[in-house]
């Protein structure tokens, strides 16, 4: 089986083909084993060559968000077509919520100089919780929410402005 779908703009494709251990992934030219660990509604455990991975995932119709290593994606499949998909855009610089869910915990404030990577906030979301993390080095520009709230899928957290040099 094979799934086309693009991110940030660039074609990509992944070869699916299942195997008694699991799924056998063809993707960049580069083989990689998958395991299915546990599924559960809006959860996935995979194991990827050896590597414990887990992918939060919502749907709506035709619309997929998935959020691994701190990171939002989203995929849209197209009528009779494969999934097309993109992270989250980065640069419109706004971080959402990729579920409905309740602010944990807001570790940074306006004004505040963030490396790529770093944790801005905690979200818990159907009983899990998730990191929502700087894609880039920048300034938090603005913080939309509040701990304790409740938010909605898509919902702007925070928005982030350029880096100071």
């Amino acid at each position: 089986m094979k799934i086309s779908y693009t991110v940030s703009g660039q074609p990509r494709s992944v070869e699916l083909q299942v195997k008694d251990e699991g799924y056998l992934a063809m993707l960049d030219g580069q083989q990689h084993l998958l395991r299915i660990l546990n599924s559960l509604p809006g959860e996935l455990n995979l194991e990827i060559d050896d590597r414990s991975e887990k992918i939060i995932w919502a749907k709506a119709g035709r619309k997929m968000w998935l959020h691994l290593h701190g990171k939002s994606y989203y995929l849209e499949k197209a009528a009779g077509k494969a999934w097309a998909a993109g992270v989250v855009p980065s640069a419109e610089r706004v971080l959402r919520a990729p579920m409905p869910g309740q602010v944990r915990q807001v570790l940074v404030q306006q004004g505040e100089v963030v490396r790529a990577g770093a944790t801005l906030l905690l979200l818990e979301a159907m009983k899990m919780e998730m990191r929502i993390q700087a894609p880039d080095n920048a300034k938090v520009a603005r913080v939309a929410i509040k701990e304790g709230e409740n938010v909605e899928k898509e919902q702007i957290l925070i928005e982030l402005g350029p880096e100071e040099k």
